[in-house]
């Protein structure tokens, strides 16, 4: 039956009768969790909405990879599927990067070959923890590769852009600016219709002569990923064993900031076994 409102003024209007007839009105959204306590707390629902876009920020080496592909392997050890597209480094690279996660070893002990046992250990629980839940796609990053991880994924999937600036368009715009807000929006698009969580990371904008960034100074060439996701991080250098992650924006309620326990060995962060999950 169609509803007044759409009669009168055509498709894609509503009004607050419509609104609260809708059964999810009450209920809380749908969530994927990480198994990272800190950062699902942090959350206005104990987890990223589906359908929602997370931007993270932070400056060269702060840790802003490492943190979401540890977000990412928390999701697939919970039976999330997830899609790590990258620009730069290889699916190899963040693969070693979950075995040190795993084992808690510099990479240097990684390679000497004095834990071969615990590696091979650490081999069979990705394997069997992480398995094919967790795909990697290597450079290029492009719209194409995006569109066909979040069908992948589906709805509660998680797909990361590592960075949005090193995604790759068929066609050059005029500026980066302009192809920027063109990916974000392409981005949007792609969430709602398929109801995956994306975690999008984004190289930092020069910093000004005095040091401090105004609220469109944290994203390289363009405001539109802050502008256009739903929470926003900027990531910290870490602190000993401590990672700060700040929060700037929350669409939905009000999100605080947080901290990730990072390994004493590698200062990487530890993975969540979904035995109560990582603090």
């Amino acid at each position: 039956m169609s509803h007044p409102v759409h009669e009168e003024m055509g498709e894609g209007w509503t009004d607050c009768v419509e609104l609260a007839a809708d059964p999810k009105a009450l209920a809380p959204p749908p969530v994927v969790k990480s198994g990272f306590g800190a950062f699902d707390d942090a959350m206005p629902f104990g987890g990223v909405p589906q359908g929602s876009i997370v931007l993270w920020c932070g400056e060269m080496k702060a840790g802003k990879s490492r943190l979401v592909l540890a977000l990412c392997a928390g999701c697939a050890v919970n039976g999330t599927k997830c899609a790590y597209l990258m620009g730069e480094m290889s699916p190899q690279e963040h693969f070693e990067r979950l075995q040190l996660m795993s084992l808690q070893l510099t990479t240097e002990e990684l390679r000497d070959g004095t834990h071969a046992a615990e590696r091979l250990q650490a081999l069979e629980w990705i394997g069997s923890a992480i398995g094919t839940r967790l795909r990697f796609k290597a450079v290029p990053i492009t719209l194409e590769a995006i569109t066909k991880a979040a069908e992948w994924v589906g709805a509660g999937g998680v797909v990361a852009v590592d960075s949005i600036q090193r995604v790759r368009m068929a066609q050059r715009q005029s500026t980066r600016a302009d192809e920027i807000e063109e990916v974000m929006e392409f981005i949007v698009s792609v969430s709602k219709r398929t109801g995956a969580v994306f975690h999008v990371l984004s190289e930092i904008a020069q910093a000004p002569k005095d040091g401090v960034r105004n609220a469109h100074q944290w994203t390289k060439h363009s405001a539109a990923p802050r502008q256009n996701c739903d929470a926003s991080f900027i990531v910290h250098k870490a602190e000993g064993t401590m990672q700060r992650v700040e929060c700037m924006d929350m669409r939905r309620g009000s999100g605080r900031d947080f901290s990730v326990y990072l390994s004493e060995r590698n200062a990487l962060p530890i993975l969540p076994t979904w035995n109560g999950g990582a603090a």
